[in-house]
């Protein structure tokens, strides 16, 4: 079997969604079995379309996305492509340039990410909806790391201890502004809370404007 043959057949055989694409025209010059089971399209079909028939930017933006990966100035690529049946899917696209025949094209593999994408969006939403419960709470949430160091605290909390803003006592020990008789149990609390466990104190405070 001769070589060309060989690299062929990894491209038929790859498990991986593969497309060979024409840059000047956005042809979908040929791709793989993966290819066309996972766009719904036979192998005649969507080696009879362009790459704009699945790519949903528009036709400028995705000319382009394609000069980038044909000037090697970029080869990873965040789309959202269309599937036979109308579904959208958002994919990581590896592109760059190949040389077939003395002819230049765009050798893409594909990768859906479309499940990746909607467990970090809901991650995201879930950090900000609890970034807006903790931000609007009230009373002081803070956030210390195992030496009792502030790491974050809401609006309510800093303005409870005299602060014009985060940057202004982030990093520093929060047992520095706890009064001196509740020191000791201050730094017994912050170590129980690291160790896993519950615990609760009340305690005064002087805030940094002496109050």
């Amino acid at each position: 079997m001769e070589l060309s043959e060989i690299y062929k057949s990894l491209f038929e055989n790859s498990h991986s969604i593969m497309l060979i694409i024409n840059p000047d025209t956005g042809d979908i010059e040929d791709a793989n079995h993966a290819a066309s089971n996972y766009y719904g399209y036979t192998k005649d079909e969507i080696t009879s379309m362009n790459i704009t028939d699945i790519n949903t930017l528009s036709k400028e933006e995705v000319f382009e996305e394609m000069s980038w990966a044909k000037d090697e100035q970029r080869n990873f690529f965040n789309f959202r492509h269309r599937l036979s049946n109308g579904k959208i899917r958002d994919v990581e696209v590896h592109s760059g340039p190949i040389d077939i025949k003395g002819k230049e094209l765009l050798y893409s593999i594909i990768h859906d990410v479309t499940e990746k994408k909607q467990t970090e969006d809901a991650l995201r939403y879930s950090e900000n909806f609890l970034k807006s419960i903790v931000d609007n709470e009230p009373e002081c949430v803070k956030l210390l790391d195992s030496d009792g160091r502030l790491v974050t605290m809401n609006p309510s909390g800093l303005r409870m201890i005299e602060a014009d803003s985060l940057e202004q006592v982030k990093g520093q020990k929060v047992q520095n502004i706890v009064a001196p008789e509740y020191r000791d149990a201050f730094k017994a609390l912050v170590k129980k809370v690291t160790n896993g466990e519950k615990g609760k104190l009340e305690f005064r405070i002087t805030g940094l404007k002496g109050t």
